[in-house]
Formats: structure tokens, C-alpha cells, sequence
């Protein structure tokens, strides 16, 4: 296991620096993340001073459920959100047999093989994260 953690570690810092990139893009990205929560909690926070409780629910109380939603879909975004690609990126092209080849399990890598494609000479840098783990 800390073996794979390691392994998943070093693809995340290499996406990272794939979606660096595109600075502006990545700027813009997450500036929209942090507006679209911001817009929401605001809202909230609008109608709550109008009303006293909706309903016999009061502002904290529905913060907590908007907290508890807002994670459930974090951690659905994190594990489940790129399946649906799987069809037309990775069947269709012929990577799921690049995959399933390589000498560690094939979950590790499902998180890290979209980015592949953007990646200079992700054979090299392959053989060089294989050898640090050995």
C-alpha cells in the first residue's frame, strides 16, 4: 500500500504540472470554484436575513446540510466522476489495453491517464517513477 500511495503521489504532482500549464486556465478554474461556494453561501445568507428559520430550520442548521451535500459530492467527484469516459477515451482508442499491460495494478493508474496524452516523453518519466520505487 504506501508502495501505490508513493506511486499515486508522484502522478498527482505530475497532473498538477500538467494543469499549470495553462496558467490562466487553472487561475480561472479555481477562481470559479471559490465564486460558485461564495454565491451560494451568500444567497443563504440573504434569505436568512429575511426570515427568521424556514421551515423550523435555522441558517446554521441549513449551512450543515449544505456542508454535508457539498462533500458527498466532493468525494463522488474525486472517485467516480471520470468513468464515464472510459468508453471514448480509453476503449475506443485502444488505452485500456495500455493500461491493463503495465506492471501495477491498473486502479492507481485510471486517475492519472488523462493527462498522459499532454505529457512529454511519459515513457521516460515512467521508467524513472519505477525506478524510484524500487
Amino acid at each position: 500500500m504506501k508502495r501505490y500511495t508513493k506511486l499515486y503521489w508522484l502522478y498527482a504532482k505530475n497532473h498538477f504540472k500538467v494543469m499549470m500549464e495553462y496558467r490562466m486556465d487553472f487561475l480561472i478554474g479555481v477562481l470559479s470554484v471559490f465564486g460558485q461556494q461564495f454565491a451560494a453561501l451568500f444567497f443563504l445568507s440573504i434569505v436568512f436575513q429575511h426570515i427568521e428559520s424556514l421551515n423550523g430550520w435555522g441558517f446554521y442548521e441549513i449551512l450543515f446540510i449544505y456542508g454535508i451535500a457539498f462533500l458527498g459530492r466532493a468525494v463522488h467527484h474525486i472517485f467516480f466522476d471520470n468513468l464515464w469516459t472510459i468508453g471514448w477515451q480509453y476503449i475506443r482508442t485502444g488505452n485500456l489495453d495500455r493500461i491493463l499491460m503495465r506492471p501495477e495494478s491498473a486502479v492507481p493508474n485510471r486517475r492519472r491517464t488523462g493527462s498522459t496524452r499532454r505529457v512529454r516523453s511519459t515513457l521516460d518519466w515512467g521508467e524513472r517513477t519505477m525506478a524510484r520505487l524500487e
